[in-house]
Formats: C-alpha cells, sequence, structure tokens
C-alpha cells in the first residue's frame, strides 16, 4: 500500500514539475519581463522586438505588443495583435477598449461589436484558453487516468479512491480534448485579417489587371475567404468582397 502511494505521489509530482518546466519555456519570461521594461522606458521599438521574441504569445503578450506598435503609430499592427489577444481572452475589457480608440482612428467605418455578454463569456470558456495549454492539460490527465486504472487493476479494485480518480481523470480528459478540438476547427474555419498598409485597392479579381473597386486604409478588419497565389479574396464590413494581395494582410 505505502508503495502504491508513493509510486502515485511520485507520478503526480512529476507531472506537475512537467507543467511548470512547459510553462516556464513557453511564456519566455525574460523576453516579455524585457520587453515590458524597454516599454516603460519609452523604447517602444525595442520592446516590441522583445516581445515578438517570445516564442508562444499569451493574450497579455499580445495586448503589449499591440501597446508598444501602437505608440510607434503603428496602427494595423497594433489593432492585428489586440484582436490576437482578444481572440484569446474575449472579456479582456482592456483590449476591447484599446481596439474601440484605435477605430476611431481607421479611415473605413467599422460596426460596433454589439455581441451579447452571456455570449463573450460562453466564447471566452470555449475558446479563451491557449491551445498549448489544452494541449498539455490532455496529454497529462491522459497519464493520470491509465496509471490510476493500472494501480486500480493491479489491486483488484481494493482501493476505490483510485478508481474515482482514474475515472475523473479521464472525463476530464475527454473535456480537454473536445476543447482543443473544437479551438483547432475555429482556428481554421473562419479567418480573420488586419490591413497593415496606409492604402490598398480592393480588386475584382487575384491580380493588378483587375478592376479596382474602392481603396480600403490600414487597420481594417477584412474576412479572409479563400487565397489564391499571392493575392486573397477578402470580405470587409458592409458586405462588400474583393481580392488583396496576401502580403498586405496580417492574420489574426
Amino acid at each position: 500500500m505505502a508503495v502504491v502511494r508513493g509510486m502515485l505521489v511520485a507520478f503526480v509530482a512529476v507531472a506537475v514539475m512537467a507543467i511548470s518546466t512547459l510553462q516556464a519555456k513557453e511564456t519566455s519570461g525574460s523576453a516579455f519581463e524585457r520587453g515590458v521594461k524597454l516599454y516603460q522606458d519609452g523604447s517602444f521599438a525595442e520592446a516590441e522586438e522583445a516581445f515578438r521574441e517570445v516564442s508562444r504569445p499569451s493574450s497579455t503578450v499580445y495586448y503589449n505588443l499591440g501597446n508598444a506598435c501602437y505608440k510607434q503609430g503603428k496602427l494595423g499592427e497594433a489593432v492585428l495583435n489586440w484582436e490576437k489577444s482578444l481572440a484569446l481572452d474575449p472579456l479582456d475589457d482592456e483590449c476591447a477598449h484599446n481596439l474601440e480608440i484605435a477605430s476611431r482612428h481607421l479611415r473605413d467605418a467599422v460596426p460596433p461589436d454589439n455581441t451579447a455578454l452571456p455570449l463573450r463569456w460562453l466564447m471566452s470558456a470555449l475558446f479563451g484558453i491557449p491551445i498549448v495549454y489544452l494541449e498539455y492539460a490532455a496529454a497529462i490527465l491522459w497519464l493520470v487516468a491509465n496509471a490510476a486504472f493500472l494501480t486500480h487493476n493491479l489491486l483488484r479494485g481494493r482501493i476505490g479512491t483510485i478508481r474515482t480518480v482514474a475515472i475523473t481523470s479521464m472525463a476530464a480528459c475527454s473535456l480537454a480534448a473536445a476543447l482543443l478540438g473544437l479551438n483547432l476547427y475555429r482556428q481554421h474555419a473562419d479567418k480573420y485579417g488586419v490591413l497593415l498598409v496606409a492604402e490598398e485597392t480592393l480588386r475584382s479579381g487575384p491580380g493588378e489587371q483587375n478592376t479596382g473597386l474602392m481603396q480600403i486604409h490600414e487597420g481594417l478588419k477584412v474576412k479572409v475567404l479563400n487565397t489564391q497565389g499571392d493575392w486573397a479574396a477578402v470580405k470587409i464590413a458592409g458586405g462588400y468582397s474583393g481580392w488583396l494581395p496576401r502580403g498586405v494582410i496580417g492574420l489574426i
């Protein structure tokens, strides 16, 4: 009994250490902290570079990166990174406020986001957890569940608590896997982007030879419908559709 308990405690300790190590690696804290310090010192370009060094950016990293870009007058890059931040944390009021302020500087009219608060809560619950954490959670819960089932079978079911841990862990693993699948589907279903250049012509087809429909401007959010070579078919506010060079769009 003591040996089994010791094995379980050791397994949990290893799992916790693994999570801590992975989180430390993914947040790249030194780069982020350096970016914050540079931003506070007014070195916005250097702060931007530091924030971009973070290998797996969180909503906080994107938020601060957007702030650094905005301070340099890079409206498109600011909007892009705030949109990325809000996609990871839909309930971030500060980020939503920044986007509202940025919208006042856009040359193209953007309709306000009138999403009801309960729906925003639901979106945050479903899509607010970074995919990398869902991957870690699903993998570790799967290992815990299988270790508990194995221990339960070896002891021939003499410890009911282990069976409960196994079932609970497997249920939690299934939930994490379902959320992971939902997030991955959403990531590859509807694609949105932000115009990063000062001005661009929306054209009737993929190529400079096609008719120009209208001029659109930096910071405008577009829905990417499909791509063809170096061009992307997009839809913008007001229901207008056309083609843009892929290089002028930053994907959210």
